[in-house]
């Protein structure tokens, strides 16, 4: 039995949590989400499982964020904003894929926890960014250059004094883990996080459109503090996610049919090119990641996920039609072969099954297809790098709630593609009308 003054911390946070729900407006909600995604390290904190990489405290407040966009959004005069026919397909089969493989899982629990934390950071903000009225890029955005500043401080002041007070609240695991270079963690817990979370501050302080009078200091320091994390993150996947972001805005802006838009569709310039050029061979030419490389235990890492993809390989031909369940592959993965399973995408085709998983691939292309040719290059360029970085270790099945990072960005992607400028010339009509003389009120 728990004992009283667990239940009474336990019903305590619950009315904390509902009061803060209440009074805070959902575009807060998502802020305090990622104030407390960078600054609490919930999944390396050695908390329960539940509670510290699945239902953690920025996905149930990004779910009080949704459900209050949904009550609040009118949804009436942007039917036109419903998936077409082939989309609607798409998700259909995915799915009922997944209920195939939700009844044939090895583990109800961590399946089910799974599934609700995708549910949350995926679908839900896709499908609500679509019926929104007013456009979140402006105050995404800022809330990235933030976290930006924020883990770039801390890691250089792990490097520069070799202290980093967030090292304090991990588990004994994290805080004693030894590489044999300098890596720092910031404070996300773990370099491979702080890899993903600054390739994405990145590209957003890089390539996002500012009017010349707003954010100059604020995004150069964004600029400057992301690049210094990501390169003291000694992260090999995160140099493949940052070319892949800088080449899907550069080359995205060549083909995309639209130059407007939530500020963020244009084409770049001699100078973009030059200068993302520049930080991609920086980036890669940094002498902590080449020390990586020469180590014995980069070495070691990069023989280890070479063997890792052939045992994947054999057990996803063996579970080929359902998978092991959602979010259990690289558990399955780990007690068969006893090793882990250092690879996100991997551990999706093992949980899913080929056929339930290589349509969510699809359907990931798709989407990131979609916003480049509308014009939406940034997001696309955001998403996609994060794409790349879950390559790099073991985040969709141990630690599902860090696609909250992914969240902001898919409202934002979800909105454009809805056709706001046509709402909002629409409401601007509307606003005119309601402005005349002699107009009933």
């Amino acid at each position: 039995m728990p004992s009283l003054y667990l239940v009474s911390l336990c019903a305590g946070a619950l009315l904390c949590y509902a009061i803060v729900c209440i009074v805070m407006r959902p575009e807060h909600l998502v802020v305090l989400s990622m104030v407390s995604f960078v600054l609490v390290p919930l999944g390396q904190m050695g908390l329960p499982t539940a509670v510290g990489r699945y239902l953690t405290v920025p996905v149930l407040f990004l779910l009080a964020a949704c459900v209050k966009l949904l009550m609040t959004s009118r949804t009436k005069r942007r039917s036109h904003a419903a998936l077409r026919e082939p989309s609607v397909v798409l998700l259909a089969a995915i799915f009922v894929t997944l209920a195939v493989s939700l009844i044939a899982t090895t583990d109800v629990k961590k399946s089910l926890l799974w599934t609700l934390v995708i549910i949350i950071t995926i679908v839900l903000p896709a499908f609500i960014g679509r019926y929104l009225y007013t456009d979140p890029y402006s105050w995404v955005r800022s809330m990235f250059l933030w976290t930006g500043i924020i883990v770039g401080a801390v890691a250089l002041l792990d490097y520069a004094f070799n202290f980093n007070p967030w090292n304090l609240i991990l588990a004994d695991h994290y805080r004693e883990k030894d590489w044999d270079v300098f890596r720092s963690s910031s404070t996300v817990g773990h370099p491979l996080i702080l890899s993903m979370v600054s390739v994405v501050c990145l590209i957003l302080a890089l390539f996002s459109n500012y009017p010349r009078s707003r954010f100059p200091l604020l995004r150069f320091a964004s600029i400057v503090l992301s690049f210094c994390a990501f390169i003291l993150s000694v992260s090999r996947t995160g140099v493949v996610a940052l070319a892949t972001g800088a080449a899907v805005v550069l080359v995205g802006g060549l083909f995309s049919r639209r130059r407007t838009g939530s500020g963020q569709g244009r084409s770049y310039g001699p100078l973009y090119w030059m200068g993302s050029l520049l930080i991609v061979f920086l980036a890669a030419a940094s002498p902590i990641l080449e020390q990586r490389n020469s180590s014995s235990g980069g070495q070691a890492s990069a023989e280890y996920r070479s063997e890792i993809v052939r045992e994947a390989s054999d057990m996803m031909v063996q579970h080929a039609l359902a998978g092991t369940g959602p979010g259990t592959g690289s558990f399955y993965f780990a007690s068969t072969s006893g090793l882990q399973l250092e690879n996100s995408w991997l551990q999706l085709y093992l949980s899913l099954g080929l056929l339930s998983a290589s349509l969510i691939v699809i359907g990931v292309v798709a989407g990131l297809l979609l916003l480049i040719r509308k014009g939406h290059l940034v997001i696309s360029a955001a998403l996609a790098s994060i794409c790349v970085s879950l390559a790099g270790f073991n985040a969709l099945d141990n630690y599902p709630a860090l696609l909250f990072l992914a969240s902001p960005l898919i409202l934002v992607g979800a909105y454009s593609s809805g056709a706001p400028d046509s709402i909002t010339r629409f409401d601007r009509r509307i606003q005119a009308v309601n402005r005349e003389p002699g107009i009933a009120r």
